[in-house]
């Protein structure tokens, strides 16, 4: 009966057929996200039970094998390679494109550095003199990482000194 993966699927839909799909919160009926998830992934479900159809399979610990299967398929599914965690950002300084690769995790702070470093700027190398805009115009925080404020890869941050920074004044 165990090794049925047809049987198991049964078995498992049953279990989740009990869930109930609301629960009481603060005098109100409000949806179970539990019973969500499991129809949501469904086909994760029916994978992971196949991962575990063998003769010697000890029925007791099936439920478990099958849930931590389950969470283990899902986490691989949606965390990103190791790759897609680096992006270049093109940094304008002075009307030239200066490529820079960061960390999706990093803050701009540190990629600002490094394009101030490669675009041979010997003179205010103070991050924090400078501001950073994207290709809108729009105000970037240089204390955010890169993630948190949606940059992509091969986007186009201009960077000049900000007003009063030691930058001329024309009249």
């Amino acid at each position: 009966m165990y090794t049925d993966p047809q049987k198991r699927v049964q078995l498992f839909r049953e279990e989740i057929d009990r869930i109930p799909k609301t629960r009481p919160y603060n005098d109100e009926r409000v949806p179970n996200y539990i019973w969500k998830f499991f129809e949501d992934e469904e086909e994760e479900v029916y994978r992971a039970i196949n991962s575990y159809v063998t003769p010697d399979s000890e029925p007791e610990r099936i439920p478990y094998l099958i849930t931590s299967r389950l969470l283990k398929n899902i986490d691989d599914r949606t965390r990103l390679p190791e790759a897609q965690h680096k992006i270049t950002l093109i940094f304008i300084i002075n009307g030239q494109d200066f490529p820079v690769g960061a960390s999706i995790e990093a803050r701009l702070i540190s990629a600002v550095e490094i394009a101030l470093e490669v675009s041979g700027n010997t003179g205010r190398r103070d991050p924090r003199e400078w501001e950073v805009r994207d290709s809108n115009g729009v105000l970037l925080e240089i204390d955010r990482s890169i993630e948190q404020l949606g940059l992509k890869n091969r986007s186009r941050l201009f960077l000049s000194l900000r007003v009063g920074a030691g930058g001329w004044l024309l009249r």
